[in-house]
């Protein structure tokens, strides 16, 4: 046997070793982790199926609910109303929504509308704000417009058009 194959011999050894001694120290360590990463990605694809399952069957009630508007509106305002308790987001939010604009009367839909837009995100916050707003007045008015929101011809129907309203309101006031 040569020198170089004793050195490499000797120094496999060693390496053997020191690879002994390192998992002795940290072997349970290592294992402990790889059981901790193991538990913590099956516990997050079992979180992800079970939320993935809970929002299948609100989306599915969430359905059944709108499918009965015009047929049933006292169920499916009761069904929207228990979505609206229990459902998760986002079906929780869209339920009080359209719950709240089944109710008898312009009045009630609108306090209804008021009284949830401060649980809601912002967006639909302010859609519920909106459909209140126009639902509430008698200076209401849906204009189609053949331009893009962004077309300074929209800007000027939409400004052009809100000052007919507020100068209404504005003559109605003085009138008072």
């Amino acid at each position: 046997m040569s020198d170089q194959a004793a050195f490499q011999e000797i120094d496999d050894a060693v390496r053997q070793d020191d690879l002994k001694a390192w998992w002795k120290r940290w072997g349970n360590y290592v294992v402990g982790a790889a059981v901790v990463l193991v538990v913590a990605v099956v516990a997050l694809v079992g979180w992800r199926q079970y939320d993935a399952s809970r929002r299948a069957q609100a989306s599915t009630a969430y359905s059944i609910a709108l499918s009965k508007i015009g047929q049933d509106n006292a169920a499916a305002r009761a069904e929207l109303d228990k979505l609206a308790q229990s459902a998760p987001e986002p079906y929780r939010w869209l339920a009080a929504l359209a719950s709240a604009q089944l109710r008898a009367t312009p009045e009630e839909q609108v306090a209804a509308l008021l009284a949830v837009a401060p649980q809601l995100p912002t967006e639909l916050a302010d859609l519920a704000t909106v459909i209140a707003g126009f639902r509430s007045g008698t200076d209401r008015r849906l204009v189609v417009l053949p331009h893009n929101i962004n077309d300074q011809a929209f800007i000027d129907a939409l400004v052009d058009n809100f000052n007919q309203i507020a100068g209404a309101r504005l003559a109605r006031a003085a009138a008072r």
